[in-house]
């Protein structure tokens, strides 16, 4: 797994070669919060999966979520 650098909240973020994200993971790469990350799962804006008790979000997913928002002016 890759690394790149420290978030401002200190985790260490792992983006190149992962697939599936955990939720704090997937909000720094996103630059949001959980709280919102999981609104917009349950929104079906982006895609995530359950194994047993934990739920990942899938990092293509994430990338077309993000690809899907207007420019910043």
């Amino acid at each position: 797994m890759d690394f790149n650098g420290v978030c401002e909240n200190r985790r260490i973020r792992a983006v190149d070669k992962a697939l599936l994200l955990s939720p704090s993971r997937a909000a720094d790469f996103l630059g949001i919060g959980r709280t919102k990350l999981l609104a917009l799962a349950k929104a079906r804006r982006v895609k995530a999966v359950r194994e047993g008790e934990r739920i990942y979000f899938v990092r293509a997913s994430l990338i077309e979520y993000q690809e899907s928002l207007p420019p910043r002016s």
